[in-house]
């Protein structure tokens, strides 16, 4: 359900009463419902996660054919991942701070492995 905010300016009710209760939502989280019931817009049923960790939550136990596992392997092996892009990824789904360099000397590790077999 949407709360009128101001002048053609709407938003989603579990958000006002969240915003209400504990200020402004970060940016990179989400309001959840703990039910799973999004019309139980108590505040008691919302918490706050972050975005990628409430994905994973929703879709955990979620089966993958084998043809939609193929189209996700082909899409990431056409991915071009340098050490910083490896780095920025493991920093955002992880939490970990790990730096470039350290992500350079994993990559080559894996392709010397690859490389032997």
């Amino acid at each position: 359900m949407k709360v009128k905010t101001g002048p053609r300016q709407w938003t989603l009710e579990y958000r006002v009463i969240w915003i209400a209760a504990h200020g402004t939502i970060p940016h990179g989280f989400v309001i959840h419902h703990r039910d799973n019931d999004c019309t139980n817009n108590d505040l008691s049923n919302l918490e706050l996660k972050e975005n990628g960790k409430h994905v994973s939550d929703h879709l955990r136990g979620v089966p993958k054919t084998p043809e939609h596992r193929a189209k996700i392997s082909a899409a990431l092996k056409s991915i071009t991942r340098t050490p910083e892009h490896q780095a920025n990824l493991t920093n955002a789904l992880r939490g970990r701070k790990q730096s470039p360099e350290h992500i350079a000397k994993r990559l080559a590790s894996r392709q010397r492995k690859k490389d032997e077999q």
